[in-house]
């Protein structure tokens, strides 16, 4: 007896995603209350974040089908979106500016996608 497994993926997709939006707002509010983002539309921050939200989200998801443990790819997306987070720097390198490959490339990643949005 248990629930199926589809019912257990739904179930899990929805309070993840429940959970993840409660953060957001929990961190949203307040930097649009006080103006942190000054020149960037409300509704245009609110997108981009969501959108860096589900894309995380679902990195997260593939890099845990990947291990057998849990804890193992929770580990891995870890150092991955730490490192990625740095992936803002090579914005400032003309190679990397001029090469449509090493862009598309970095795109694999949601944190340098928002990144390289904001830069533009």
């Amino acid at each position: 007896m248990g629930l199926k497994q589809s019912s257990y993926v739904i179930g899990w997709l929805v309070s993840t995603y429940l959970r993840g939006i409660i953060v957001s707002l929990i961190f949203l509010i307040p930097c649009i209350i006080f103006n942190a983002f000054k020149g960037i539309p409300i509704p245009e921050l609110i997108g981009f974040y969501l959108l860096y939200f589900f894309a995380s989200l679902h990195q997260c998801y593939m890099f845990s089908t990947l291990f057998d443990s849990a804890k193992t790819g929770a580990d891995v997306t870890t150092i991955i979106q730490s490192l990625a987070s740095c992936l803002y720097f090579l914005n400032f390198v003309e190679y990397v500016n001029e090469n449509s490959w090493v862009i598309c490339l970095l795109s694999l990643f949601p944190q340098a996608c928002i990144q390289f949005t904001f830069m533009s």
